[in-house]
């Protein structure tokens, strides 16, 4: 190995940078709001397709496996639409792969630039 170059266990330690930090946490805030609006005006919809079964206007089976299957279908272009809107303030792509399912909270680090998106002090507790 040349001499000056970064061993395997340097070039894997995350760099804290205050500035990646906070923007990460305005990022994940940000969402966290929009979420919260994004769920009320589901559950106001949901409200208004339940009422026509409930008050007898229509055959309940149908209706509610068209809701579940709408239902369904807007959470999961929601679930993607979270993912591609959250981007690591230092290289700007996703944190995590597409695959991975992990809440934001769990995102500590960005995998592909290695710079750390939470507070390695921080502790356990989020």
């Amino acid at each position: 190995m040349p001499v000056g170059s970064p061993t395997d266990s340097q070039a894997t330690i995350p760099t804290v940078d205050p500035k990646t930090i906070a923007e990460w946490s305005q990022q994940c805030s940000d969402i966290r709001r929009s979420s919260r609006s994004f769920l009320v005006g589901w559950l106001v919809l949901l409200a208004f397709l339940a009422m026509p079964p409930l008050l007898g206007w229509v055959k309940r089976g149908p209706h509610v496996l068209f809701a579940g299957f709408a239902a369904v279908v807007v959470l999961a272009v929601r679930a993607q639409f979270s993912r591609d809107a959250l981007r690591c303030p230092n290289c700007g792509e996703p944190p995590v792969a597409a695959w991975q399912q992990t809440p934001l909270w769990q995102i500590d680090h960005c995998a592909r630039c290695n710079h750390w998106l939470q507070d390695p002090r921080r502790g356990n507790g989020a």
